[in-house]
């Protein structure tokens, strides 16, 4: 097989990726998605259509290249927003929790305690359900992203955090 584009200088962000609503209560730590994100562009190093097939992912360092991972990548358009999943992290972990209260009654407390072991601090997306199922209070700036809300945080380097937030059920009246 040929190898149909080999770039070097591909821009663009990994990001660490959780569910955390009410129906994902789990309790118990588990490991974030990693994600890499870029825009198919020449500014990201792109800038072509994107076929089908294969893709590999390398990380720079003192001793040369490392192997990150390999991935099967559905085509792209020119421009169009890539995020490739890389598999689950060994250093960034989410613990996902309910807290008191009914949604469908009212408001309901929601907690994550988000860990991060890596040396560098880290960008971690929490997706926090539907809108339309959902209503949510005491983040900060939520997002719309792929049709569900999204919250983006960053973690500090070896660091630990709780963040809080109510959430309730969505009326069909509202």
């Amino acid at each position: 097989q040929v190898a149909f584009l080999d770039k070097d200088a591909v821009t663009g962000k990994l990001i660490y990726q959780a569910d955390c609503n009410w129906w994902s209560d789990a309790g118990d730590p588990a490991a974030a998605q990693m994600r890499f994100e870029t825009v198919n562009d020449a500014r990201h190093g792109l800038g072509a259509a994107l076929p089908m097939g294969g893709i590999t992912f390398f990380e720079g360092s003192s001793r040369g290249d490392l192997f990150v991972g390999e991935q099967q990548l559905r085509d792209y358009a020119s421009g169009q927003d890539v995020e490739i999943p890389l598999g689950d992290s060994a250093q960034v972990f989410v613990a996902c929790a309910r807290g008191v209260g009914d949604p469908d009654a009212g408001w309901a407390g929601m907690k994550a305690t988000l860990s991060n072991a890596n040396p560098r601090a880290v960008t971690l997306r929490l997706k926090l359900g539907s809108p339309l199922q959902w209503h949510l209070r005491g983040l900060g700036a939520t997002r719309l992203k792929d049709g569900g809300t999204v919250d983006e945080l960053t973690r500090p380097a070896n660091g630990k955090r709780e963040v809080t937030w109510d959430v309730r059920q969505a009326k069909t009246d509202e």
